[in-house]
């Protein structure tokens, strides 16, 4: 099979099934998943094509951000473009959406979980293309601490961005528990359970952290109910394993990535 250089998900997928990287069970269903649908993609019949140069866009701008504790670039891991291009890569044929519309991405601590739903919120914050206006983006936990943790470290790399971009520092602000974007009145925010009022939102992406700690599907069902208007929505789930084995993460969503 012949993998061009720079389409980092195959690459990734395709070492895994050849037992070059060691991975789980689940991960290399993932990535036979993505090699069988490479071959469907080429029939009339599967409704989604595979568009790295699509997703390599998302990879390029967070692999440009620079880390809140060095203030220097770090490359993407290859299991994190993997997981950038499986979300971005794979689009409707037609229309161009996104195919995958919820991503469940747990890991052990110190892995960069949280470095790279950040970058990808910053991405679709400055950079994404559907709506064109008004983007809606929320980090969602429990509680408002654990909210505020993936949105903090949003903050310290936008940050840190804005000191080396008068441009984006031109057209982002960074108010109380807020960020914005002037140029198409976009946002960015933390949301809790016990946020005041959760109804009236329009969300783009919503990330659900630490989701194994949810008792109920209180936050899921908020987030998926404001995105009924959105072409392509996205959720993204990110947690370390936890052992509330009756809770919505294990009992509603971990079934989906075992078939």
């Amino acid at each position: 099979m012949a993998i061009q250089k720079d389409d980092y998900g195959t690459l990734y997928a395709h070492s895994i099934v050849k037992g070059k990287i060691i991975a789980s069970q689940l991960v290399i269903q993932a990535a036979k998943r993505h090699l069988n649908d490479l071959e469907r993609a080429k029939t009339e019949g599967f409704s989604y094509k595979y568009d790295f140069v699509r997703a390599n866009k998302v990879i390029k701008f967070i692999e440009l951000l620079p880390d809140i504790s060095t203030g220097k670039q770090i490359p993407l891991a290859l299991f994190q473009k993997f997981i950038i291009s499986m979300i971005y890569g794979w689009v409707d044929k037609e229309s161009g959406y996104r195919r995958y519309q919820k991503a469940y991405i747990s890991m052990a601590r110190k892995n960069g979980k949280s470095s790279l739903i950040a970058g990808i919120a910053l991405y679709e914050l400055l950079y994404g293309a559907y709506p064109q206006l008004d983007r809606q983006i929320y980090c969602t936990a429990n509680s408002k601490d654990q909210a505020k943790l993936v949105y903090k470290m949003i903050v310290s790399q936008l940050k840190k961005v804005r000191n080396i971009s008068p441009g984006i520092r031109k057209i982002t602000k960074i108010v109380q528990n807020e960020i914005r974007y002037d140029n198409d009145d976009s946002l960015l925010k933390p949301l809790s359970r016990d946020t005041d009022n959760l109804d009236g939102m329009n969300v783009l992406l919503g990330i659900l952290d630490e989701y194994h700690t949810s008792a109920t599907t209180e936050m899921m069902e908020v987030l998926e109910s404001s995105q009924g208007q959105q072409p392509q929505p996205l959720i993204l789930i990110i947690s370390t394993a936890g052992f509330k084995l009756n809770g919505p993460m294990y009992s509603q969503e971990y079934p989906y990535i075992k078939k």
